[in-house]
């Protein structure tokens, strides 16, 4: 049996999550794992995985345009028993039946409507289709029957954690757009001592002369120590949080249809907070009571998880 997993290139959310999915297919399949990511997993040496470099849209501005499907035109695809893939549903054009993960398509949240969109949804119908039962974009899914499964992994941290290590994490939002954000989030870092801030790299230069700020890896290790969370909406980011029971604090300005969506999830089922003033953001994160960060602790212990499993049991 030969598999072709293809992960959404914007953002190392889809890479890992259909990296979770690689890992616990059985080693005799043989797997081929298309990304543009030089990647460095251990499990990536496995002799059943191949990695395969890949040309589909990477930055969120290429899947703006109504010609960003055609990627997928020069794709042999017919020496595969099974395609999964991760947010990128443009593969039906090439093969009629696949297995996707999406909690959104790109065409509804930026509304694009061609003909080659209503393709995708056409041959969408022979698919299936797998969503996270919370988070999961309504006008995307709309007239589609998709299968709501829980969150990848496990929930992994076994106490409620109190310290003073707090991720910030402002995302993909363009640095000449976020200069008065920057400037506010050194602010609060600078007046916060206490606390020990740790920063995406994208933004850490801007921070490296604090003792208090530190480069946040995004690696397990980083999540066993954070106990807050500052944060820009992303799906994954949301899931490492929720898996970690870390409390979520987040904003929404300057991003995405998707962030915002998620955001409103969040505030709608009390998992996090929401405010797009930083001041007042830093403020609610730092003073919030123990007892409702340990009870969000416990509404994310308590959320479904193991969802890959429902997507391992369709591939074997």
């Amino acid at each position: 049996m030969k598999i072709a997993i293809f992960p959404c290139n914007n953002g190392l959310g889809h890479i890992k999550r259909s990296l979770e999915i690689a890992q616990n297919i059985n080693r005799r399949i043989k797997i081929d794992f298309f990304t543009k990511y030089d990647l460095d997993y251990n499990f990536k040496k496995k002799k059943n995985l191949f990695i395969k470099e890949i040309r589909n849209p990477h930055k969120l501005d290429e899947f703006k345009v109504s010609s960003y499907p055609k990627w997928v035109n020069y794709l042999d695809l017919k020496k595969y028993d099974v395609i999964y893939c991760d947010t990128l549903p443009e593969l039906v054009l090439v093969r009629k039946k696949i297995i996707i993960f999406a909690n959104f398509f790109w065409n509804k949240i930026f509304k694009l409507n061609n003909k080659i969109f209503k393709d995708i949804d056409r041959n969408l119908s022979s698919s299936k289709i797998f969503t996270n039962y919370l988070f999961y974009h309504r006008p995307s899914m709309r007239r589609k029957k998709s299968i709501k499964i829980g969150f990848f992994g496990k929930f992994i941290r076994k106490n409620y954690l109190e310290n003073n290590n707090i991720l910030i994490s402002i995302g993909t939002a363009k640095l000449e757009n976020s200069n008065n954000l920057l400037k506010h989030l050194k602010n609060q870092i600078m007046k916060n001592k206490n606390y020990n801030f740790y920063v995406d790299k994208k933004y850490f230069s801007y921070f490296k002369n604090i003792k208090n700020a530190f480069l946040a890896e995004h690696d397990k290790y980083m999540f066993k120590k954070i106990s807050i969370a500052i944060i820009k909406p992303g799906f994954s980011l949301i899931s490492e949080c929720l898996k970690n029971g870390i409390p979520i604090f987040c904003f929404d300005n300057m991003q995405s249809a998707e962030f915002k969506h998620n955001s409103s999830i969040l505030v709608k089922y009390k998992l996090g907070y929401k405010e797009n003033n930083i001041k007042k953001l830093f403020d609610i994160a730092l003073s919030k009571d123990k007892k409702s960060k340990i009870q969000l602790f416990y509404k994310y212990k308590n959320l479904k998880w193991n969802g890959e499993e429902a997507i391992i049991n369709e591939i074997k």
